[in-house]
Formats: C-alpha cells, sequence, structure tokens
C-alpha cells in the first residue's frame, strides 16, 4: 500500500496529497512536521540522521521530523514522528510551535518544541545517534563548525538560542 503525503503550494498551503515518493509538479512542496525536546536541565536533545539517508547523512538534526501523512494535521505529524523515531509520547498541545524554515530539499518545516525528560529510544533505520546538548554547546559549534548541523536546524537553533 502507497503511503499518500500532503504537499504544500508556494505559500505554505495544502493542495492535492500524493504518493509519497512520486515526482512533484512545478509549484509543489512538501510540508516537513519537526519537534526539538528541551530538557528540563536546560538541555537540548538532537538526533544524528542514519548514514543510510540520502540527504545530509550524518548530521545533526531536529529531535525528530517527516513527512506529514494525508489525513493528518502538522501537529499530529510532529506528535508521530516523536513517537516512532524516539519512542516519547506526549500530549498534542505540549506540542508548541516554534517557526518554520525550508529544507535543502525546498521543503516547508514547521517546528514545535517539547518539553520532556522522558528518556528516548531512537529507530535506528532514522537516527545514528541521539545527543543532548547544552545550549552553550550548541552556541559553540553554530560559530565554529555550523556543517555539523543540517542548514534548517541550524537556522532554527540560531533563532530559539539568541
Amino acid at each position: 500500500m502507497s503511503e499518500l503525503v500532503r504537499l504544500v503550494n508556494a505559500n505554505d498551503r495544502f493542495i492535492t496529497p500524493r504518493i509519497r515518493g512520486s515526482a512533484k509538479k512545478p509549484g509543489e512542496f512538501v510540508r516537513i512536521a519537526a519537534v526539538i525536546v528541551f530538557r528540563s536541565n536546560g538541555k537540548v536533545l538532537l538526533a544524528r540522521v542514519s548514514r543510510n539517508k540520502s540527504m545530509e547523512a550524518l548530521k545533526w538534526a531536529y529531535s525528530s521530523s517527516g513527512h506529514i501523512d494525508a489525513a493528518e494535521t502538522t501537529r499530529q505529524a510532529a506528535w508521530r514522528e516523536l513517537k516512532e523515531e524516539l519512542g516519547i509520547t506526549a500530549a498534542l498541545k505540549d506540542l508548541k510551535f516554534i517557526g518554520k524554515t525550508r529544507s535543502a530539499a525546498d521543503n516547508f518545516i514547521h517546528v514545535f518544541k517539547l518539553k520532556s525528560d522522558t528518556p528516548a529510544t531512537f529507530n535506528p533505520v532514522e537516527i545514528e545517534e541521539i545527543k543532548e546538548f547544552t545550549p552553550a554547546e550548541l552556541r559553540q559549534i553554530l560559530s565554529t563548525d555550523r556543517n555539523q548541523f543540517r542548514k534548517c536546524t541550524g537556522e532554527i537553533l540560531d533563532r530559539i538560542l539568541n
């Protein structure tokens, strides 16, 4: 069975669903839901993209992220990806929208934050490793070697850390 994902137009408005992986027409984009997990000790949980991924493998990225299925809202997709990729469950209302950006593949990424101390168990198909960073560590890496991060993740971290 093929998975349907929701596409958006150049204004980031939902348009037609399409089979995941099928060719997009001009003016069609994918919206991605992402979550950054913040711990009560002030640390930020990030995931290193699996070496098996075709785009930006082994770069640090959001705690979790993924496509929006045809029947989901963006917040529901963020919640689902958090559970699938990290084994973390939370109430939908606890996912707080913090901003959006564009990915290297020109997708729209809607980013949510979650305050949670739930232990994470990552899915090795999606994630190479997870790590908790202090804000100071993130600022240091962003200022000296930002290529360790996906470009879109770095942009969001710049916004939330400053």
